[in-house]
């Protein structure tokens, strides 16, 4: 009990920097921001730490041109449990002679460390990644990278193990085996594009991958149109890539840390690179493609020179499999003609393929949502091309949970779409409610409706929403379920008041986790 009336204590004498700004008339705003967040340690945004920087400033003794040179010996400070020093240090020197000895990195000089450039041709920029924190900043694009405003976070690739906090550790010590396997981003200078590759050696490819006969596969469609599903190479997407995909669009990477990986474990990739490399000509792939190795020619989709005309050559050839078709019908230069031929095609997965596909005229988009079987509408709701009318439309007409679901979540459902659907609170729409918590789309609104569902996993899902807030949280920890109330807790926006209302819970799972996780939130201040 003393414990945690302590933490309480500590909580009640944390002022917000907002209370700061206001305390300080006479020193400017910005300043006081710029001190905030270029002179005090990362792990360490206290009130008493800023204040004794303004003090410092009140004296003359910093300035925030300086404050950057501040940092690093208050951050040692901090790491080493010592900041109770600071009310002693009266000048800059004072805090270099009190760090001597200490670690001084800062997290940005901790990071750039952990984060080595690899020797690459000059059109590339190829990191290792030794940690999370590394794995965070590598995720982050270019302005000019075509998928900036693509990804679900604008900026930033989605690949889980480059997310924030707890979560994304779990999977970037997942992935990379805590590290034993290799993490390397890799930069395109002239595209601006940039992928992730974990280079671990356990992943494979059948060796004999590329002089397999072709065989025709009518299995379910598969939307990632790749073959190396075990080994992880993802775009700013999170979409998965070959290792021939990554190689003939990043010129010059075969011969990197990252092409001698390819060569020792999936040979066959550099030898489809030697056979069709990035400068193949549209006539020589025309020539590679007549030789119906339906798996090679799947590959070559990924050709930055592929054309229209060589999609109608795998389009035409029977000996292709159904996969290598419909992974063309993907393709971005494929034409309306192309996905009308593929719809008139007697299988179903070309026939799915044609319905999603953006290229799909708008009035044959509309006649099947309106007239089409309940498996045609269902596809055909998976068009990006799909409009808020239209998704208003099957919702007032149609009553099937899967229909509903995939109109949900489309990235055209709008505010209304959402509000209509989470009062549909019968059992049979529960998945339906989920659906709009897990669409971008939704609002905090969405977020405090769904948390009042009475299914659970509705409300568990709300808290994986990106505009979860601190009311949220609150409202979480009330929740008659204590899983749902477990993942509050865990959550980086859950503050030390939820933690230490969570620690008196009645579940001892829940009390013990917020225990643990405000002891480690006090020990680093």
């Amino acid at each position: 009990m003393n414990f945690i009336t302590t933490l309480l204590e500590q909580y009640n004498l944390m002022e917000s920097l907002d209370s700061i700004i206001k305390a300080n008339p006479n020193i400017p705003e910005q300043t006081i921001r710029d001190y905030h967040q270029h002179a005090l340690p990362d792990g360490n945004k206290s009130d008493r730490v800023l204040n004794h920087v303004l003090k410092m400033h009140r004296n003359g003794e910093i300035t925030t041109d300086r404050a950057a040179e501040l940092k690093p010996h208050l951050t040692a400070l901090h790491l080493s449990n010592q900041l109770n020093k600071i009310s002693s240090l009266k000048t800059l020197d004072d805090h270099k002679n009190a760090t001597v000895g200490m670690n001084t990195t800062t997290k940005k000089e901790r990071i750039d460390k952990d984060t080595p450039v690899l020797p690459s041709p000059d059109n590339l920029i190829v990191r290792q990644h030794l940690n999370h924190e590394s794995a965070v900043k590598g995720a982050m694009m270019h302005p000019e990278n075509p998928m900036y405003t693509n990804t679900r976070e604008h900026g930033k690739a989605q690949w889980c193990l480059s997310v924030g906090g707890e979560d994304g550790l779990q999977h970037f010590n997942e992935y990379t085996k805590k590290g034993n396997h290799p993490l390397y981003t890799i930069h395109n200078k002239d595209t601006k594009r940039v992928s992730a590759l974990v280079a671990d050696p356990s992943k494979w490819v059948d060796d004999d991958y590329y002089d397999k006969k072709p065989t025709i596969n009518y299995g379910q469609f598969d939307s990632r149109n790749v073959v190396h599903e075990d080994l992880e190479i993802r775009d700013e997407k999170d979409k998965l890539q070959s290792p021939y995909h990554l190689l003939v669009n990043n010129p010059g990477l075969e011969h990197t840390v990252v092409g001698d990986f390819f060569k020792e474990h999936h040979p066959n990739s550099i030898k489809l690179l030697e056979k069709v490399p990035h400068d193949a000509s549209s006539k020589y792939i025309n020539t590679v493609l007549s030789q119906h190795n339906s798996k090679i020619n799947t590959e070559l989709l990924v050709h930055p020179n592929i054309d229209e005309g060589h999609l109608t050559t795998i389009l035409n050839d029977p000996r292709n499999s159904i996969e290598t078709r419909v992974a063309a019908l993907g393709h971005h230069k494929i034409t309306e003609d192309h996905i009308m031929t593929a719809l008139r095609h007697k299988n179903p997965e070309m026939q799915y393929a044609a319905l999603v596909s953006p290229k799909l005229p708008d009035g044959v988009l509309k006649n099947i949502l309106n007239n089409g079987s309940p498996m045609m509408k269902s596809a055909a709701l998976f068009n990006p091309k799909v409009t808020k009318d239209q998704i208003t439309d099957i919702l007032q007409k149609e009553t099937n949970p899967d229909l509903l679901e995939v109109a949900i979540a489309h990235k055209n459902a709008q505010k209304e779409h959402f509000d209509k659907v989470l009062s549909m609170i019968q059992p049979m729409y529960k998945r339906v409610r989920r659906a709009v918590i897990y669409n971008p789309n939704s609002d905090e609104d969405h977020i405090t409706t769904s948390l009042d569902d009475p299914d659970d996993y509705v409300r568990a899902g709300a808290l994986s929403h990106h505009k979860v807030n601190e009311d949220h949280i609150t409202k979480a920890l009330d929740d008659p379920e204590p899983w749902v109330v477990h993942k509050a807790i865990l959550h980086p926006k859950a503050t030390r008041a939820h933690l230490i209302k969570a620690t008196s819970h009645e579940d001892e799972g829940v009390s013990i986790e917020a225990t643990e996780k405000l002891e480690k939130l006090n020990h680093n201040g």
